[in-house]
């Protein structure tokens, strides 16, 4: 749930009456259903292999707009292999094995497309204490007799902290304003908590060049501003120019927003596509301490290949000599495809360097 991987302190959709009545209680939440055996023995066979099918599985660890952190995922498949009543189901353990939650449920089925191919995508966040854990999920057929996708993912949360912190890099090709307040935990949702956008994440990572990439990220816990100083701004170079996202207007008052300098690089088969491009953030306040940023970079300029999307954030009101001074890195991996919609020939791996001769002996 991105971005607002910050999640946002909203009224859940599902408590409409909750802001209209103080003395009401808000309705019971129903208790998920138990995982059939034939479920639970396919995720645990999953968890052995802890491999999941290429481009199928997408998962990071966010926080709500109040610090608190909870992992949220996707799963993909296409849309022909989806069917009708597809069921999501998943365990998750402790590093020491303990279970801590599962779940077994009805799978809101969300479209991505890349070129002419439409896969189905449904997501999750689970919400647990701060720890170490390891999962199992899975998209199941209606009788749950079949898994379409699976994976096993291993993640960290991490506890409320005030230290400066940047979400998960997502791109996507497919968002939509979602016209409705939702829950904190909420996966992949971008945005101020009264008009939030929902990301449909682009978890096989593949895109054709007549799409748009869109980046999204956040940023927590800033340095605030010292008096009036003036961003050292640096021209852009010649990096793809990005397209502010769509987002929410900010209030006509607010507090003057964090100096944060990004530095975009896209690199392809490990090596600069374009030259870097270093510009102020143009963030967008979410709540207390969150601001995010969400552009757009056309991609008719990008030939078939393998790419790597890197943003580094500096926060320039940080001290000199700290981490967040000098900058941290988000990056993700995406693909170019053929104008056949096939993949891109894999790069030849760089010829291993000869070895060095033994000098001769004397003598």
């Amino acid at each position: 749930s991105i971005v607002t991987p910050s999640g946002k302190p909203a009224a859940p959709a599902a408590r409409s009456g909750a802001g209209s009545a103080a003395a009401v209680p808000p309705p019971a939440v129903p208790a998920p259903l138990a995982l059939p055996a034939a479920v639970r023995t396919s995720l645990e066979a999953a968890a052995a292999e802890k491999k999941s099918p290429e481009g199928s599985f997408w998962g990071g660890s966010f926080r709500t707009l109040g610090g608190e952190a909870f992992y949220a995922f996707g799963l993909a498949v296409p849309a022909d292999k989806a069917g009708a009543g597809a069921k999501l189901g998943g365990v998750v353990l402790t590093d020491t094995g303990e279970e801590k939650a599962s779940f077994w449920e009805d799978a809101a089925l969300m479209e991505s497309k890349t070129g002419a191919v439409v896969s189905k995508i449904v997501v999750k966040s689970v919400a647990l204490p701060p720890g170490s854990y390891r999962a199992s999920v899975g998209l199941f057929a209606a009788d749950g007799s079949a898994a379409l996708v699976w994976a096993a993912p291993e993640f960290k949360l991490e506890p409320k902290s005030d230290a400066f912190d940047i979400s998960p890099l997502l791109i996507t090709n497919a968002l939509a304003p979602l016209g409705r307040r939702v829950p904190p935990t909420e996966p992949f949702i971008f945005g101020r908590p009264e008009k939030p956008i929902q990301i449909v994440p682009k978890v096989n990572r593949r895109f054709t060049n007549q799409d748009a990439l869109w980046y999204f990220y956040t940023i927590s816990n800033p340095g605030r501003p010292a008096e009036a100083a003036a961003v050292p701004a640096t021209a852009p170079t010649a990096a793809p120019a990005p397209a502010p996202a769509a987002a929410a207007p900010a209030p006509g008052t607010e507090a003057p927003r964090p100096r944060v300098m990004t530095t975009i690089s896209v690199l392809r088969n490990g090596k600069p596509a374009f030259q870097p491009a270093t510009a102020p953030a143009e963030l967008e306040p979410f709540g207390q301490g969150v601001y995010g940023e969400g552009k757009e970079i056309p991609l008719e300029k990008f030939d078939p290949g393998y790419y790597t999307f890197v943003v580094n954030v500096r926060d320039l009101n940080a001290p000199r000599d700290s981490v967040s001074f000098k900058g941290l890195e988000r990056r993700s991996d995406f693909v170019v495809l053929k104008p056949d919609g096939s993949m891109p020939d894999k790069p030849a791996p760089p010829t291993p360097a000869a070895a060095p001769r033994a000098p001769a002996k004397k003598g």
